[in-house]
């Protein structure tokens, strides 16, 4: 919500840029590996920070496997998150 702050008053901004956020989201973890690997496999320095060989597993060859799923466990978390901290003030005046 960081991006054009100045249209967080309005609600339908608001969820729009929620719903953005949602659909970038699916695309990195649900969409096409490329573009998983894109992102945390290309730009410089982030392939070393989330790169791990597992040496109980050996199967494993991607570099970037770990990170893919313990990353995607949490995906959808902080986006519900957004969600409450935004409807917070009205969820208090009704009750």
């Amino acid at each position: 919500l960081y991006i054009k702050s100045d249209a967080n008053t309005a609600a339908k901004a608001v969820y729009s840029k929620i719903a953005l956020t949602l659909v970038v989201t699916l695309l990195i973890y649900d969409g096409p590996e490329l573009i998983f690997k894109a992102i945390f496999g290309v730009i410089p320095g982030m392939r070393q920070l989330f790169a791990f060989h597992d040496p109980l597993h050996k199967e494993f060859t991607n570099e970037l496997h770990e990170w893919h799923f313990r990353s995607g466990l949490d995906r959808f978390i902080w986006i519900v998150g957004m969600v409450y901290a935004f409807e917070v003030g009205r969820f208090e005046s009704f009750m």
